[in-house]
């Protein structure tokens, strides 16, 4: 062996080897750390700007973002019940269901078990209630009512629904003629469905009682309703001067006059929660044979009371809502429009 091998060589017993250039390094950084440490730290902080300046300056194509949370992403469930039922799944308390079913659900003592949410389908200029839905309540003392809502909170959340509304420190019906403090208020959606949910404060019925309540509905049922409502919507707003996005419209009752009118009756409001008094029941009819609906009047949802028998003034009101609920002044009760 020359000179030259001899001095890239090292002895191990019989054997020679080149240098282990990695074992080198090791050995390079244990006598150096203190140098090396600094060295290292500006190199990853040099690499860190000159990554986030690439970043700031490169425009992402939208389309290849993955979708991370929101109304694409949702949870599907089958029906809406399946929807209550793995909601409320960890919930605890005193569950009440609905017996009677509308916008709204009543149990069997006439309280608001649930109310569906208000929802403006797309493409029209109003939201819309549906009486198509499922819900459930419990009831509980303040602390266990306040964490049954956060686990409701939690779980649309968790499935991807989108809050789209959050209400606190308003007051509704809880019955007929019942209203009371509303702690809480959220709407969450989803491709498939509108939710609602909310915590109470009942103890004006019962003492140191809170109620929690979900209630759901399909997206094609607001869909229905919508078209079923639009012409009374477009009746609405030929007679009275309103602000287009703020209205909502509750499911059309509609029944017969006389000589082939008819009459219709609906929910009305000013947005979603029925307080201060905003909320009314409109009243319209239609001609013989017509499909265009005229707005007459309407009626205070607080008060419940009838229209003067007198304000149905005309022969074609009188046979448009012949039969109809109104207040007889000349009696001082109530009567029916035609017979006084």
């Amino acid at each position: 062996m020359n000179n030259r091998a001899q001095k890239n060589s090292y002895k191990i017993g019989n054997s020679s080897m080149r240098p282990n250039k990695f074992l080198t390094f090791i050995q390079f950084i244990k006598t150096r750390k203190m140098l090396f440490v600094p060295f290292l730290l500006a190199l990853i902080t040099t690499i860190s700007v000159a990554t986030m300046f690439l970043s700031f300056n490169q425009r992402p194509e939208i389309s290849k973002l993955p979708t991370v949370y929101g109304l694409d992403s949702a949870t599907s469930f089958n029906t809406t019940k399946a929807l209550i039922e793995a909601s409320v799944e960890n919930l605890k308390g005193q569950s009440s269901v609905a017996t009677q079913m509308s916008t709204f659900g009543l149990d069997n003592s006439g309280r608001v078990v649930y109310k569906l949410p208000p929802y403006n389908v797309s493409g029209k200029p109003f939201k819309i209630l549906t009486d198509k839905g499922d819900g459930v309540a419990y009831t509980g003392d303040k602390r266990q009512s306040e964490e049954n809502y956060a686990k409701l909170v939690f779980f649309f959340t968790a499935n991807n629904f989108r809050k789209s509304e959050v209400l606190s420190g308003g007051s509704a019906h809880i019955s007929e003629t019942a209203k009371v403090p509303f702690l809480s208020y959220s709407i969450f959606e989803s491709p498939e469905a509108v939710c609602s949910i909310w915590n109470a404060d009942i103890s004006s019925l019962q003492p140191e009682t809170f109620l929690v309540s979900v209630g759901c509905a399909g997206v094609s049922d607001y869909m229905s309703t919508a078209n079923e409502v639009e012409p009374f919507y477009n009746a609405y707003l030929n007679a009275v001067d309103a602000q287009e996005n703020t209205l909502v419209f509750g499911v059309p009752t509609i029944s017969s006059g006389k000589n082939g009118y008819k009459r219709a009756t609906l929910y009305q409001a000013q947005s979603g929660f029925d307080n201060e008094g905003i909320a009314v029941i409109g009243q319209y009819y239609a001609a013989p044979g017509s499909k265009n609906w005229k707005y007459f009047s309407e009626v205070s949802l607080d008060s419940n009371e009838s229209l003067s028998c007198t304000s149905y003034n005309t022969n074609e009101l009188v046979e448009a809502f012949y039969g109809f609920d109104c207040f007889s002044e000349n009696i001082g009760k109530e009567s029916r429009v035609g017979s006084v």
